[in-house]
């Protein structure tokens, strides 16, 4: 029975530390969001917003995006729409930030900053007014 401790153990530490090392990692990758940015078409007459949910802190969230045709960097600002309750009961913060002249069909790419540092970033084409929830990949 002892030989078998001898050898299970380092192979139960290793599948424990590599367990450990893909949590850490993507724990890492996802700190900033509980839900990543995603385009929201709106209706017909409204910009383009994009939205995603944050855990319940501060923080100075500003977004960059451009219109692949023009090429020109503009910027918005985010701003709590509401705070909400996950599963968990846990508060978290739905943020918006609305992308002015970009129409259905446009080629865009965006950039999302979390107290001046990037968090994310991400390229598609804005889908229809009134469509489902889209990132355009």
């Amino acid at each position: 029975m002892s030989r078998l401790y001898t050898f299970a153990m380092p192979a139960v530490f290793a599948v424990a530390l590599l367990v450990s090392l893909i949590r850490v990692g993507a724990t890492t990758t996802h700190e900033f969001f509980v839900e990543k940015p995603h385009l929201n078409a709106g209706e017909a007459a409204a910009s383009p917003k994009l939205e995603w949910l944050a855990p319940d802190s501060d923080a100075d969230w500003v977004v960059r995006y451009r219109n692949g045709a023009t090429q020109v960097w503009e910027q918005s600002s985010a701003s709590v729409s509401s705070r909400v309750r996950d599963e968990e009961l846990r508060v978290r913060r739905l943020y918006k930030a609305s992308l002015r002249r970009l129409a259905p069909g446009d080629r865009f790419e965006f950039e999302v900053f979390r107290n001046g540092e990037k968090a994310f970033a991400q390229r598609g084409s804005v889908p229809a007014a009134g469509a489902p929830r889209a990132t355009g990949l």
